[in-house]
């Protein structure tokens, strides 16, 4: 467990040099950040703090709230390639610990300047197409909930450059199940019915896609969703010359995207 605090008043990098070359550390260590220090202090008799929070990561099937896990071998590498990057954030509340969000760390730095929240960590992972499970919520035009149960994801990223200008378009396609529809007027099965359902979990992940690439490009000025991977991949020339400050060119990149939803069982809500 990392403190939000130190990184913020030191490189990170730094701060592992001293774990890294220690031969009797685990290099499969999973590396958290949080700012407070209650989250390494059990309530229960028997509890071990850390194996709660491995317990968490386990649960990354079930929601897109937990990020991949980030162990020290791995952390080691992305520091060394200098790209920004994220870390699973942990928060501690009435004697709970919880994940909730990701902090934000930047690679020419190496230091946490900023955080994301859950939703933006959910649409993260979308993007980067490392989506396990978890639904989408939302709401139809009467004020009723939806909630849309994610089976499988697809997502494509396709790089291009004209002159000076790199821009990206992101496609996303995803099978799931109508599992909650509080609007007892509509009849799940009906053609109509399910083709506005789509439309409002399309809308609600375009929103959660914005507002995350907004704040990458806008607020923060980082490339944390593999961009730049993916033009390196795809256009290794035009990358050599911008990885040096891929971040800033990354900022005033052009994003699109399109949402494709289908909604292929209604669970027993058709009954």
């Amino acid at each position: 467990m990392i403190s939000s605090e130190l990184v913020r008043r030191m490189d990170l990098d730094s701060l592992l040099k001293f774990i890294l070359p220690d031969n009797d550390i685990r290099p499969s260590c999973l590396v958290l950040i949080s700012k407070a220090s209650e989250t390494l202090i059990s309530n229960q008799a028997g509890e071990i703090p850390a194996l709660h929070l491995k317990g968490i990561v386990d649960n990354q099937f079930r929601t897109n709230k937990i990020l991949p896990p980030m162990i020290l071998t791995k952390l080691d590498g992305i520091m060394n390639s200098g790209a920004s990057f994220i870390l699973q954030n942990v928060v501690s509340a009435k004697k709970e610990v919880a994940f909730a969000g990701a902090a934000i760390i930047k690679g020419k730095i190496n230091r946490w300047i900023g955080t994301l929240d859950e939703e933006d960590v959910e649409a993260l992972s979308w993007i980067t197409g490392k989506v396990k499970g978890g639904v989408i919520k939302t709401y139809d035009k009467s004020g009723e909930v939806l909630t849309y149960e994610i089976e499988n994801v697809n997502t494509k990223i396709k790089s291009k450059v004209q002159g000076q200008d790199i821009s990206f378009h992101v496609s996303i396609e995803s099978d799931g199940r109508l599992i909650e529809n509080w609007n007892t007027s509509e009849v799940p099965t009906d053609d109509k019915f399910l083709k506005e359902a789509q439309g409002y979990f399309e809308q609600e992940l375009k929103d959660s896609l914005y507002k995350v690439i907004h704040k990458m490009q806008e607020v923060y000025h980082v490339d944390v969703a593999g961009f730049g991977n993916r033009l390196r991949i795809q256009h290794p020339k035009v990358w050599k010359k911008v990885e040096k400050e891929w971040d800033e060119t990354f900022s005033q990149s052009e994003i699109t995207y399109d949402v494709n939803l289908n909604i292929i069982d209604y669970g027993s809500s058709a009954k």
